[in-house]
């Protein structure tokens, strides 16, 4: 087997970009999934889903599922396609931890907007039986 080659040779321009983001570039959007750099870099090395599967023993369901971004990548995984496309085990891994991250905190933000909406609703709803049982200022004037 030929060594790997560099990700710069094999990925021309918005491929070698996204590559320079998933490996550690400040990026302002939220981290793509690894499935996104999986099938621009097949698409680099003219190699199809079938092709990769066969080469690396992973099934091809699951390098479709990884490149459309339903399932990850496992370390094993990763060394997989570093051998076979030369693309550093370190660069998936990056990208799935970035991307396991990105959707770990948007959904603990969620679970706190959703706190906060209960505690929201309970204060109002106590305020409004507070409320119905005060009498008003004109009750018992004449």
């Amino acid at each position: 087997m030929s060594p790997p080659r560099r990700l710069s040779e094999l990925l021309p321009g918005a491929a070698a970009d996204l590559c320079a983001r998933a490996n550690g570039s400040r990026m302002k959007t939220a981290p793509q999934h690894p499935g996104d750099l999986l099938a621009t870099v097949l698409e680099a090395i003219q190699m199809t889903q079938a092709q990769l599967s066969r080469r690396t023993g992973l099934s091809a369901k699951h390098i479709n599922q990884v490149c459309q971004g339903v399932a990850g990548l496992s370390p094993r995984s990763a060394v997989l396609l570093e051998e076979v496309t030369g693309v550093q085990a370190e660069l998936w891994l990056k990208a799935q931890m970035r991307h396991d991250l990105a959707a770990a905190r948007t959904a603990r933000l969620d679970e706190l907007a959703a706190d906060e909406a209960r505690r929201t609703a309970a204060r109002n709803a106590a305020f409004a039986v507070t409320s119905a049982r005060e009498p008003s200022a004109t009750e018992g004037t004449p």
